[in-house]
């Protein structure tokens, strides 16, 4: 073995230099850094809201960003807020509609065959799918199961809700908007498929 290159007290030193200099990463999140990513998008450019953390004078800061604008493009500096705002536009647009499941209806064993003309008798002879209602609304549902829920059913709709932001006169902080995007089809969207192999 070669002779050391630094004492123990040098290495000490260098090691508490470089923990000092070290970023440090906030808890990662169950849902990810971004709560609605997919649904959140930038108003200039369609590109998917980003949150971004950084630290000033040991105090932290998050916003939501844009990777393709330049300098984060028209972002927003307090996701939390961005985040309730939507939440409580969604509950206002699809809060009233009623959950509806998919479910397999399996056929009816031991039925005749059925004859020509015989409709009743050959769809309850064959297994099929079919919606039902499970007696909830959407609010319900995402009251229970929260915003990860909510996010989850949004981007399976295909809803999205862009962002902007505007400058106020002589306002530091700026107008941040939200313009939310439902398709035509999105109630035919937000049927929930259950997993029949789920359990097997």
């Amino acid at each position: 073995m070669a002779d050391p290159i630094l004492t123990e007290a040098q290495w000490q030193s260098l090691q508490g230099a470089l923990r000092k200099r070290a970023k440090t990463q906030p808890a990662r999140q169950r849902g990810g850094a971004t709560e609605f990513l997919g649904v959140l998008v930038c108003a200039d450019c369609g590109t998917n809201m980003t949150v971004h953390r950084t630290t000033v004078k040991q105090r932290g800061y998050a916003y939501l960003r844009c990777r393709n604008c330049p300098s984060g493009g028209l972002g927003a500096p307090d996701p939390e807020a961005v985040y309730r705002r939507l939440a409580d536009e969604v509950v206002t647009a699809l809060g009233a509609e009623p959950v509806r499941v998919r479910e397999y209806q399996p056929g009816v064993a031991g039925l005749a065959r059925p004859t020509e003309g015989d409709g009743l008798k050959a769809e309850a002879a064959r297994g099929r799918w079919v919606e039902v209602r499970n007696g909830d609304t959407f609010r319900d549902h995402w009251e229970r199961g929260g915003r990860g829920v909510m996010a989850d059913d949004l981007r399976r709709a295909g809803i999205t809700c862009e962002v902007s932001r505007h400058k106020r006169p002589r306002v530091r902080a700026p107008e941040v908007r939200l313009k939310l995007t439902v398709p035509e089809d999105a109630r035919e969207r937000l049927v929930v498929k259950t997993d029949v192999f789920a359990d097997k």
